[in-house]
């Protein structure tokens, strides 16, 4: 799978609080299609260096409500997910790939 991802955490924002952002944040980026623009606005990823594109990744890498969701779409699809981690504004880079031997690149991540 690859996607994009923007992560709201209801610690930082409050629980009642990520649903209309979320909403607001995916009428934004399906009017302007500027999802790398929002995600450095608003994701409350640690991560300052990554871009919008989580890369390739594997069934099992990522929690399993969020695979779920990621598998029902096709490629430029937007859309929110709800996960144990708060609410994710995705859009779907590529169409996901069931066959492993089909995928070129998986990018992985190391934290120090």
């Amino acid at each position: 799978m690859r996607v994009g991802n923007i992560w709201l955490s209801p610690e930082k924002r409050g629980q009642e609080n990520i649903g209309k952002l979320a909403d607001e944040i995916l009428k934004t980026v399906i009017r302007t299609n500027d999802f790398d623009t929002m995600r450095k606005e608003y994701s409350d990823d640690m991560n300052e260096r990554y871009e919008a594109d989580l890369g390739w990744f594997f069934q099992g890498v990522m929690v399993n409500e969020f695979e779920i969701e990621v598998l029902k779409h096709k490629k430029g699809d937007y859309y929110i997910v709800d996960s144990r981690f708060g609410k994710h504004v995705v859009k779907t880079i590529d169409d996901p790939v069931l066959d492993r031997s089909k995928v070129k690149y998986v990018l992985l991540f190391f934290n120090k």
